[in-house]
């Protein structure tokens, strides 16, 4: 039991750290917006986490993955970047209007859409999916389907990934102290890039993937 345990707070504090779309939006909210609006947000994320466990855990069969994966990746991958274009446009409008900043900064935004933004992107990320479903099979052969220590390994699992979140909330709150306002618009506009990127790739993986080719292949890579 303690060696499941002790699994599922790695992989929690390993998918916390993962570099992608999920972790460097939760940053630049924390250091554009405010800690509280980053909770909202990783708690619509771990929302949509424990939505593919639960679907995983009573029955994968029906997720057809390969079905529907163009579809999927499509849509995930044109919503990261909208938020990617969003990121850019808000920094540049910021940057030619000092006092935007400001503003943007102390405007009352809906907490239901910092929630919605957090589980729309987790749940529509193919790639998210597929590590649940790679990670839930390997570990249901381990304990031979327990569900007393899957329960156990999913539950460290989610408790680690939400706790190891807070921390990289709380340490941006603390650095936003130390940055100054042009340095938080560059973050700002530089985490837009890298989104937009993000989108792109996920849509041409999608499409990759619908002519039975990879993103690793398309490029002669490994």
């Amino acid at each position: 039991m303690l060696e499941i345990l002790i699994a599922g707070i790695v992989l929690g504090v390993t998918l916390a750290f993962m570099v992608g779309p999920v972790f460097l939006l939760l940053i630049d909210i924390a250091l554009n917006k405010s800690a509280r609006k980053a909770l909202v947000f990783d708690a619509g994320v771990i929302s949509a986490d424990i939505l593919f466990v639960i679907l995983i855990w009573f029955g994968a069969d029906f997720i057809k993955i390969q079905e529907h994966a163009i579809w999927v990746y499509g849509i995930g991958g044109l919503l990261i970047a909208a938020f990617g274009v969003y990121n850019v446009i808000s920094a540049n409008r910021k940057k030619k209007n000092p006092a935007l900043a400001k503003a943007a900064e102390q405007k009352d935004t809906s907490y239901e859409v910092y929630y919605i933004k957090g589980f729309a992107m987790n749940f529509l990320n193919m790639g998210v999916l597929a590590y649940w479903l790679t990670t839930s099979l390997v570990m249901k052969a381990t304990v031979n389907d327990d569900s007393t220590l899957l329960l156990i390994y999913f539950t460290a699992t989610i408790l680690a990934y939400l706790l190891t979140d807070i921390a990289k909330i709380a340490f941006a709150k603390k650095l936003k102290e130390k940055l100054t306002p042009a340095i938080l618009l560059k973050i700002e506009q530089t985490v837009g890039v890298i989104l937009i990127g993000f989108g792109v790739l996920m849509i041409a993986r999608g499409y990759l993937n619908e002519m039975g080719y990879s993103i690793n292949e398309f490029l002669n890579v490994g």
